[in-house]
């Protein structure tokens, strides 16, 4: 394993850390209310929905630069594979009673206002391979923690309905191979300056979606507040 490949694994390792320690960590053994559920669903919705679009933006731009074309290809190949998951929670959401309106007109919260920003930023950027920081961390943590926390959740079946409202948490299941098709790909970039970018958008995901996850009983309370 090359030194970029460990930094790489070492940032997917500390949010899967800072996940569990995190209110969130309650989906994994089943204890989370509907209302964290409801919660995590519905910032997963927001930070999901523009990634396949803004991934594709950036397999296009460095296209066009004509640098790395197998690179580019790997960004639009990362489009079509995220395309869609934001239906799965929107509908899990729909299963629990919430509407599609409802869900679309949710507001974000600041962590993930950010990330969606920050998402838009790099797709746009001098350096759009830096998007397969995010794509890299992200990807771990659902294939690492999503069919953990759909096991938790039904073996407790604390929320009603969770049999049919956990297909966004159990697709992480099927994307297993995902991860290590990464690595054996990002593994060829030599460039020491590509590495980089790639490795501070990584560290930059991590400390958004961590500050998603400790801010998730807040989303509840103003939800709760707004119903």
């Amino acid at each position: 394993m090359s030194d970029f490949i460990a930094q790489l694994r070492h940032e997917a390792d500390e949010l899967l850390k800072a996940v569990d320690a995190s209110p969130v960590g309650a989906l994994f053994d089943g204890t989370a209310s509907k209302d964290l559920y409801i919660a995590f669903l519905q910032e997963t919705f927001h930070h999901t929905r523009p990634t396949s679009a803004n991934l594709a933006h950036a397999g296009e731009r460095l296209n066009k630069s004509g640098q790395s074309g197998w690179l580019a290809d790997l960004l639009m190949e990362k489009s079509k594979e995220e395309k869609g998951h934001e239906k799965l929670a929107l509908a899990d959401l729909v299963t629990l009673g919430l509407t599609q309106k409802e869900v679309e007109n949710a507001p974000e919260s600041p962590p993930v206002a950010a990330y969606n920003a920050y998402c838009r930023f790099i797709a746009a950027s001098p350096f759009p391979i830096a998007y397969l920081g995010p794509a890299y961390v992200l990807e771990t943590l659902a294939v690492e923690r999503g069919p953990k926390a759909a096991a938790g959740m039904n073996k407790t079946a604390k929320v009603t309905d969770i049999a049919k409202a956990s297909v966004y948490l159990g697709y992480g299941e099927a994307d297993a191979g995902h991860v290590s098709r990464l690595d054996d790909k990002l593994d060829r970039i030599k460039s020491a300056a590509d590495q980089n970018v790639i490795l501070v958008s990584a560290a930059a995901t991590r400390l958004m979606y961590t500050a998603m996850c400790e801010n998730i009983n807040e989303v509840a309370r103003l939800r709760r507040r707004a119903a």
